[in-house]
């Protein structure tokens, strides 16, 4: 795998901090294993974000499911619209 060079001016906080705590070669299962655990991480945030934003409408996730889930994309998507439009 190809490594780029960028300028520590460019990294963000997280990969500065990753670039700090990472030095040394990890192999591609661990890498990955790395990788797993980042985005279970930040999983975790959104599932907790999405949980809230659901409280606050008075909704669970399986009421949102089932919103969700329809047998005509399109004729879904314009009673998006005109809702949209109404407010």
């Amino acid at each position: 795998m190809a490594t780029a060079s960028v300028s520590a001016s460019k990294l963000t906080n997280a990969q500065a901090a990753f670039l700090d705590v990472l030095t040394v070669n990890l192999s591609e299962d661990e890498l990955n294993d790395l990788r797993r655990l980042v985005m279970s991480h930040f999983r975790s945030k959104l599932d907790e974000e999405v949980d809230k934003l659901l409280a606050q409408r008075g909704q669970t996730a399986t009421q949102k499911e089932k919103e969700m889930v329809f047998a005509h994309r399109t004729e879904h998507l314009h009673q998006i619209h005109k809702r949209k439009n109404e407010q």
